[in-house]
């Protein structure tokens, strides 16, 4: 079996592979990961069994680099047989194909031999981010149409593809939530760190809230601080930390001057004791398609506020816990502090939406997959 993604910088899709590749059978399969770029943090958490091989080099600045990388993206949209025979010769073959993340790693894996299956994590309608990769919207559309399935992680993410992609292989769709593995997560939720203890002693005696994700404008971080710091001019005792890295982070450090309220960790390898820490888990995301970080929280039992989309609808089985989706930060304000009030329900709605979670149903429905995509003629 060959995976690629784009690359295993930390987000939600990268911590799912994770996750599969840490848990998948290995008498069924041997599993080869090919990454459009070989790097980012959760390299390290590939298992030694798994063979890890990168595509193109990591953009570090050096112009041979840059235009290696140039050249394969001109390939992969205007010359693409060439690029073609290139992969096949490098990559070689494999009984199935897997494309775990839409855009460049969809593209390299159409170009392979064999059956193809594509992951769709988001909501391409309205997060249109893998459009760069393709030519124009029927390059992508046609590029979709050369998989045995496309497996969506929601039904909000499948309903958005195909508002987008009128008619594209609907006999091939399925629904496959992500595999949420509860005994790791309160596993890891239990190991701490001296970068923990530091964080839980200079935010003792607030009310912690937190959010996890990459710092990128889809988070709408900057509305979550403009909600807390209108907090603090309540003179409410709160602090909010945010867990991860992208490209905002400046931007939003910026807009936090002149309040100690507010906790920037950047990338942690282990965010799950800070969120087992805190008071209430808020998820301001314009897009999601299955939230990971909602879910972890969920099975946490650290009670969850998020702004309605496709994905916190569909994770989240509680109207008490969901905002509207054009939320203002006087709103969510208001919002976060009656969900302090309420927290002892909030917190009983995410202990019991956590149960619902069953990694090995959703590891046969991968089985499943691989089994019918294999089986069905090229």
């Amino acid at each position: 079996m060959i995976i690629v993604m784009q690359n295993l910088k930390f987000g939600g899709a990268e911590k799912i592979l994770i996750t599969f590749l840490n848990r998948f059978d290995r008498e069924k399969y041997t599993v080869n990961l090919i990454l459009h770029t070989k790097e980012g943090e959760l390299i390290n958490e590939v298992p030694p069994d798994v063979s890890i091989k990168g595509i193109v080099p990591v953009d570090n600045g050096k112009l041979i680099n840059k235009i290696k990388r140039s050249i394969f993206f001109k390939l992969s949209k205007y010359f693409p047989i060439i690029l073609k025979i290139c992969l096949n010769v490098y990559l070689g073959s494999a009984d199935i194909n897997i494309a775990y993340m839409e855009g460049i790693t969809t593209k390299i894996v159409s170009f392979l031999k064999g059956p193809k299956v594509a992951w769709v994590h988001t909501d391409l309608e309205n997060n249109s981010w893998t459009d760069v990769f393709f030519k124009n919207l029927d390059d992508q559309k046609n590029t979709y149409e050369k998989f045995k399935k496309i497996v969506f992680v929601s039904e909000g993410g499948k309903t958005a593809f195909n508002n987008k992609f009128k008619n594209t292989a609907q006999d091939r769709q399925v629904v496959i939530h992500n595999p949420i593995d509860n005994v790791q997560i309160e596993k890891k939720a239990k190991i701490v760190d001296n970068d923990f203890n530091k964080w839980a002693k200079k935010t003792e005696n607030t009310v912690r809230l937190i959010s996890v994700g990459r710092t990128d404008p889809v988070k709408r971080y900057g509305l979550l601080i403009k909600a807390v710091t209108k907090m603090i001019d309540r003179n409410e005792s709160v602090t909010l930390t945010i867990i991860g890295d992208g490209q905002d982070t400046h931007k939003l450090i910026d807009l936090a001057t002149g309040y100690n309220c507010f906790y920037f960790v950047g990338f942690k390898e282990n965010p799950l004791p800070y969120v087992k820490k805190s008071d209430i888990f808020i998820s301001t995301s314009s897009v999601e398609s299955y939230p990971t970080a909602i879910a972890e929280s969920l099975v946490l039992g650290t009670p969850v506020l998020a702004t309605e989309n496709a994905g916190s609808n569909e994770i989240i089985n509680s109207r008490k816990c969901l905002l509207k989706h054009d939320i203002s930060f006087v709103e969510l304000s208001n919002s976060i502090s009656n969900a302090l009030e309420n927290k002892t329900e909030l917190t009983e709605i995410a202990f019991e939406t956590g149960k619902n979670f069953d990694i090995n149903k959703t590891l046969i429905e991968y089985d499943l997959v691989f089994k019918e995509a294999s089986q069905s003629n090229e």
